[in-house]
């Protein structure tokens, strides 16, 4: 380990590297032992595995085809299922969604209905009082004309 003040590792630090390579050394090695001896089992097995069809004649290789043919179909049924549940999934997130869109959507249309109808009284208020001015006018310009006339 290198101290702020130190250029150089320390003899500690190598020693401890040293032991370290030389342990991963012998790890890997015994690894690779056991990977020769797993790969020397896995091919008796498969050459016992070729005899035991061999002894069991057509009735045992037509009962290992069945068998692979439903361990295809399971594996298939199951592939289904997990593409099914994601689709349930997702089409349970876009409900979610959808409903907190339309809330939305509701809430927004009743607030352009309520401004609606401020507009619809604001107008009603208007054409009023428009109707009142335009009475007064009249007025004005009966006035007017019979002060024309006096």
């Amino acid at each position: 380990m290198l101290h702020r003040k130190q250029k150089k590792p320390n003899v500690e630090d190598g020693r401890r590297m040293a032991q370290l390579q030389s342990t991963i050394e012998q790890y890997t090695t015994k690894v690779n032992q056991l990977k020769k001896q797993s790969a020397k089992i896995e091919d008796v097995i498969k050459t016992l595995q070729g005899k035991i069809l061999e002894i069991g004649g057509d009735k045992l290789r037509n009962q290992k085809t069945k068998i692979d043919n439903i361990k295809e179909r399971i594996d298939t049924a199951n592939n289904n299922i997990t593409t099914a549940q994601v689709a349930k999934t997702k089409a349970e997130k876009d409900i979610i969604k959808l409903e907190a869109s339309i809330s939305k959507a509701e809430k927004e249309a009743e607030t352009l209905t309520e401004e609606l109808e401020q507009l619809d009284r604001l107008i009603e208020k208007n054409a009023q009082d428009t109707s009142k001015i335009k009475a007064e006018v009249q007025e004005a310009k009966k006035v007017l004309k019979w002060m024309s006339l006096v």
